[in-house]
């Protein structure tokens, strides 16, 4: 019995079963291929793509070498001669961009920003002229200059190695040439079919007939060059003219113009006259009566400069003026608050004071220390707890304290000023009789706490102060108001 052995093979398998089958299909195939063979050795020799005196590519007769390409070696069998053709002129343009790619990359990687204003600049002798220029522009000196470049370079070098965008300049790309579009070439079958006609005609004309249609082309196309002649203005003036608006500054290729139909060359130099006196107009200023002298506007200047030296004048003294009144206001103000300082301690020398006051209503307490400095009723030495006896009620005899320490006036017209004026006369201080005298003639009345009313003329309404630090370190509050002063001084502060 024979022993079949099989592999990963077929015709092993087939062989085994049937021996002859394997020996028709080969005879089968070598006859298949002879007979092809015989057909294509019956073919014309194809049309060579090459050129006898192209340096890269060797004329070659043999039918294999146009099989292959010689510049990337892709298999060309199954293409046309077309097609061949534009596989070959495309790996050329290939070569040719590539060849440029790698041109530009040179001058890319050689290409530096200058350290001043940051401008990609290529290596050669317009770099060094432009820093130069950046220099002198922003005032640096040639060594500090010199070590900026230097800087810069370094810095380049080490972004270029590290694979960073070493430059503001655009990365060169590989760009492939377009193809040229052929002049004439029919876009569509129909027109395709019209030049095919023209030129079957054209095959049919006789010599005369092609030359007197030169000639027509000929003068039709001088006629359409004596046209635009006439438009440009070397001719006669064109038929219209364009008038661009002159409120369009930036105005565009695709901006709408007014064509204005113009008969002669005058209107247009009419139009850029006005132009340039409307841009080189005078800025005088025109009276109803007529132009204005040069002396008047002389005189007129003349006038406004002294105009404006009298108001510059006046604003100085305003504001010395101004700085004037906001020392005196802020001089007035301390004045003030020590004098509220001082009616306070007068207030509390009521309680604690070390000299007692007799009176017709009763007793009050005051500081000797301020009696013999404003005073004479102690005479020139105070003795512990004296004894002042004035006759007087007790409401004149405050006022008069409070005169003493703060030279306040707050008593009214009336019996209160003359029992003042009689104390002022007996223990002083001095000035108290002639601010009493004088309050008689101007009839003023007290109106409430800290507010002398006068009848003539109405004055402001102080506020009250809080409470005062005296120079011993401790605090004096205010003095008791009444009821119907606190309303005022209330309505004082709303």
């Amino acid at each position: 019995m024979e022993v079949i052995q099989l592999d990963d093979d077929d015709d092993d398998f087939i062989q085994a079963v049937n021996p002859t089958a394997l020996r028709k299909s080969n005879s089968q195939s070598v006859q298949a291929v002879t007979s092809k063979d015989a057909r294509v050795s019956k073919r014309p020799p194809p049309i060579s793509t090459r050129i006898a005196s192209d340096p890269i590519l060797k004329a070659s007769t043999s039918f294999s070498d146009d099989d292959e390409c010689p510049i990337c070696g892709r298999d060309l069998k199954l293409l046309n001669d077309q097609r061949r053709t534009l596989h070959l002129n495309s790996c050329l343009d290939e070569g040719e961009a590539k060849t440029d790619l790698d041109k530009n990359m040179e001058k890319w990687k050689s290409t530096m920003d200058c350290p001043v204003c940051k401008t990609p600049l290529a290596a050669g002798p317009f770099r060094s002229a432009h820093i130069k220029k950046c220099g002198r522009e922003h005032a640096i000196n040639g060594r500090d200059l010199l070590n900026l470049v230097n800087t810069q370079e370094k810095v380049t070098e080490t972004r270029r190695k590290r694979a960073l965008p070493h430059t503001s300049a655009k990365t060169p790309k590989l760009r492939p040439k377009k193809v040229s579009k052929l002049d004439g070439e029919p876009k569509s079958m129909a027109e395709e079919e019209i030049l095919m006609a023209k030129a079957l005609s054209a095959s049919m004309m006789d010599q005369s007939e092609i030359d007197e249609e030169e000639e027509m082309k000929k003068k039709k196309e001088e006629e359409e060059k004596r046209e635009k002649e006439k438009v440009i203005g070397e001719g006669v003036s064109p038929q219209f003219t364009r008038i661009i608006n002159d409120n369009i500054r930036n105005r565009r290729s695709y901006a709408v113009v007014e064509l204005a139909p113009r008969g002669c060359r005058c209107d247009i130099i009419e139009l850029i006259q006005s132009r340039f006196l409307r841009v080189f107009r005078s800025r005088r200023k025109v009276l109803k009566g007529g132009e204005k002298t040069r002396e008047e506007e002389k005189k007129k200047g003349e006038d406004e400069g002294k105009v404006k030296e009298m108001l510059a004048e006046g604003e100085k003294r305003t504001g010395r003026r101004a700085q004037m009144e906001a020392t005196m206001a802020n001089a007035l103000a301390r004045l003030d608050s020590l004098s509220w300082a001082y009616r306070n301690l007068a207030a509390e020398g009521e309680q604690k004071g070390d000299v007692s006051i007799e009176c017709r209503d009763g007793q009050i307490r005051a500081f000797s220390w301020s009696l013999l400095a404003r005073t004479t009723a102690l005479g020139r030495l105070a003795e512990e707890n004296a004894k002042l006896s004035i006759d007087q009620p007790t409401t004149v005899v405050r006022h008069w304290l409070q005169y003493v320490h703060c030279a306040r006036v707050e008593w009214a017209v009336g019996e209160e000023n003359e029992g003042m004026r009689e104390i002022a006369k007996q223990h002083g201080p001095e000035g108290l009789v002639e601010e009493c005298v004088r309050m008689t003639a101007t009839r003023r009345e007290y109106k409430g706490f800290g507010r002398i009313g006068v009848v003539m003329e109405e004055d402001t309404v102080p506020t009250v102060p809080q409470a005062t630090t005296v120079s011993t370190g401790s605090t004096v509050p205010p003095a008791e108001i009444p009821e119907e002063e606190q309303e005022v001084v209330q309505l004082a502060e709303e």
